[in-house]
């Protein structure tokens, strides 16, 4: 039976122990089942309750009851070959908690005088390229539809997966979900990020989904249906700009579906600070974005590491909080939306881009800034974003061998390639090389 590798020792430790430690739901076990198998037959032998379901995926959230014998529990699931794999339903969030709370009053003109729009995309965007035809979907604590940002902008109806409707609104409860001593920090992010998405490609559709309560806590089990559900939605793009601190199988058994099906997934890196790796933004298949301030240089607050794809603005970020204001806050949660925004402004520009081609132009696009981060310059990823480059380098900028320029040594790889199907050659992306391709190259030789 395959299972997380902390499964056997951790699991059935902690589901006979009076309450479960702490970054677990109490009392919840995520199991995936073998194919034929019943889960109406192993919860008669186990004595546990479905809570929620991923029926496609064979995948069932489980409340497991107090009092079971830790070793006679432990033997059933270890020797029971109708379960696939089995690990607690971690709990996930925002990445900093009520460190992120925002700062509220602030006046909207601060929305677009911020550094960031000069910093990721001097003079602006306009034209087809802003995200047009792009689904971005945004796994968050909903979004505030109503707010005047979102005017003209197109937002599908979206899913609510905490009160299981379709209006996933970004709403306070007004209850300390997460037992912080604070209420409702959280309230507002999903509309934060996602008004930030909405200003950098403002032609991108937004899915947002609700998979965070207004604590900004949420778990696996939920964060892996939002995956799920982002996918159904027909999503380009999906931002996470959430964190929890162990790797998950669901989630990433989530993640390979996604990636699969040529969807660009981006995550953030967290607010823990350090060389520390979190998920989902640990994952290989997942963008990782790390926080920069207006000098370039890493956010204080920001995790880092060798598994950090590149940086994006963090540090001191206005955007939409609910109710029509506007709100200031630090993390790695905006700079991964701008990073989410980039790419579906690339795809708008080159729908033929793959996933992978997608990913290798963006990060190939970035600024190189290891200069003012000599100490941490092989942790930061591919440098910080810039939308300008970005966008000039997934409509084809010739570059075909990724030194940084385009000069006559792309020209004699792009002739040797003519008439084949080669993706470094393919300037523009349409399954061959030919005239088109050249004259992209003729453009932007020096």
């Amino acid at each position: 039976m395959t299972r997380r590798t902390t499964c056997t020792g951790l699991l059935f430790a902690l589901l006979a122990a009076p309450a479960f430690a702490d970054g677990f739901a109490p009392h919840e076990a995520v199991i995936r089942i073998v194919p034929g198998a019943s889960i109406d037959d192993i919860n008669a032998d186990l004595g546990t309750t479905v809570i929620d379901s991923i029926p496609r995926e064979r995948t069932y959230l489980l409340h497991v009851p107090d009092g079971l014998n830790e070793e006679q529990f432990e033997e059933m699931l270890e020797h029971d070959p109708r379960i696939q794999s089995a690990e607690l339903n971690d709990e996930a969030g925002t990445p900093g908690g009520q460190t992120q709370s925002f700062y509220l009053g602030v006046a909207p003109a601060a929305f677009d005088e911020q550094y960031t729009w000069n910093t990721v995309v001097p003079g602006g965007i306009s034209g087809s390229s802003n995200g047009a035809g792009v689904i971005v979907a945004i796994i968050d604590t909903g979004i505030d539809a109503t707010h005047p940002i979102f005017a003209g902008h197109t937002i599908l109806q979206g899913v609510d997966l905490l009160d299981n409707d379709d209006l996933p609104d970004d709403t306070a409860d007004g209850i300390d979900n997460d037992d912080d001593s604070f209420i409702d920090e959280m309230h507002g992010h999903g509309t934060f990020q996602s008004a930030l998405i909405a200003q950098l490609a403002p032609g991108a559709t937004l899915l947002p989904i609700r998979a965070l309560d207004s604590d900004g806590q949420g778990s696996a089990f939920t964060i892996a249906k939002a995956i799920y559900a982002a996918i159904d939605g027909g999503a380009d793009v999906i931002n996470m700009s959430l964190a929890m601190s162990y790797r998950n199988e669901i989630i990433e058994h989530a993640i390979e579906h996604a990636t699969r099906d040529g969807i660009l997934v981006v995550a953030s890196a967290g607010n823990r600070g350090g060389d520390r790796k979190l998920y989902p933004a640990g994952f290989s298949d997942v963008i990782a974005v790390a926080s920069t301030d207006a000098d370039d240089v890493l956010s204080s607050f920001s995790c880092y590491g060798s598994h950090i794809d590149l940086c994006a603005p963090g540090s001191a970020l206005v955007s939409a909080v609910p109710a029509g204001a506007f709100g200031q806050s630090d993390g790695t949660s905006g700079a991964a939306a701008l990073v989410s925004a980039t790419a579906a402004v690339m795809k708008s520009a080159n729908t033929h881009l793959s996933r992978s081609a997608l990913k290798q132009r963006l990060l190939h696009s970035c600024v190189d800034i290891s200069a003012h981060n000599q100490s941490i310059a092989q942790k930061i990823g591919a440098g910080r974003l810039d939308l300008t480059t970005s966008l000039d380098t997934a409509i084809g900028n010739g570059d075909i061998n990724l030194d940084g320029v385009t000069n006559y040594d792309d020209l004699t790889l792009l002739l040797y390639a003519w008439g084949s199907d080669d993706e470094a050659a393919d300037v523009n992306l349409d399954g061959v090389v030919g005239y088109t391709d050249l004259m992209l190259l003729l453009a932007h030789i020096h």
